[in-house]
């Protein structure tokens, strides 16, 4: 009887912590619960999805707590301990060819293209000379430059997007072709065809934002410092989709699901209920 009542109790303790630990947002009005993936990285910036593999991809600070010094790793499905790739020096972007297998990362001293297909992995560097900030992939690799801040296209070389002037953050081309850029000014949308970029729509004054992604549709996302963010083209609005503490990356898995970094953790968004 006593090994029984023991057991009970053990098991009542265990749901009871699972419930503690399991966390719960609300997505578009939805309850999503928390599923995290890694956890005990310092400052996970820039993620990106190798969906074939469900690899993601971010830059974390390595440095002490009065020093940046940034590195770029990769999780797989089901393994939460953090794969460094240190080849790359002072990694700091990624972006992903999805039809062509390709990864690419950038860091101080330019941009490498991983090449996962067919599970040989083969690093190649294909851009020196630049400090990278940021990257994209949407035909062709797009990357900005630190401290410039100004946005390049690499097609067998570097070549500056002369149309747009601004200092720029965060940059993603939607399914219609359509620009978002990020400036110290806000969030703005040249749409596709525009002349020299002057058909151009600001969606938010928000000065600062982390991230900026595509889900599998080719709708852009963006996230502040605490809340994730569809654009609505109708309105030329941002609408918020989560309030989420502390965000600094997102992008999306295979099945649309949201993945986000906060301070130590990368997430999963799932939908329904803690069990």
């Amino acid at each position: 009887m006593k090994l029984f009542l023991l057991a009970a109790l053990v098991a009542i303790v265990t749901a009871g912590e699972h419930k503690l630990k399991c966390k719960t947002v609300s997505v578009r009005g939805k309850i999503h619960k928390k599923d995290v993936l890694a956890t005990g990285i310092n400052r996970p910036y820039q993620l990106s999805m190798y969906k074939h593999e469900h690899k993601i991809f971010f830059s974390y600070n390595v440095g002490k707590n009065e020093e940046d010094t940034f590195e770029i790793g990769y999780i797989k499905k089901g393994e939460k301990n953090v794969t460094a790739i240190k080849e790359v020096f002072n990694g700091f972007a990624s972006a992903v060819d999805e039809e062509n297998h390709h990864v690419y990362l950038g860091g101080s001293k330019g941009i490498y293209k991983l090449n996962l297909k067919n599970n040989n992995e083969t690093l190649e560097n294909i851009v020196s000379g630049y400090n990278i900030w940021y990257m994209f992939f949407y035909k062709h690799l797009y990357f900005i430059d630190f401290p410039s801040q100004n946005l390049y296209v690499y097609k067998k070389n570097a070549t500056k997007v002369h149309y747009i002037k601004d200092k720029i953050y965060q940059y993603v081309i939607d399914k219609d072709g359509d620009q978002f850029i990020t400036t110290d000014k806000g969030l703005y949308r040249i749409k596709e065809g525009s002349s020299a970029g002057h058909d151009r729509h600001q969606y938010s004054d928000i000065k600062l934002f982390r991230g900026a992604a595509l889900d599998n549709t080719g709708h852009a996302y963006f996230c502040s410092n605490h809340s994730i963010y569809a654009t609505n083209k109708n309105n030329h609005t941002l609408v918020e989709i989560a309030y989420v503490r502390n965000v600094f990356g997102i992008t999306f898995d295979n099945q649309d699901n949201i993945v986000y970094s906060d301070p130590k953790n990368i997430v999963k968004l799932l939908p329904g209920n803690c069990d």
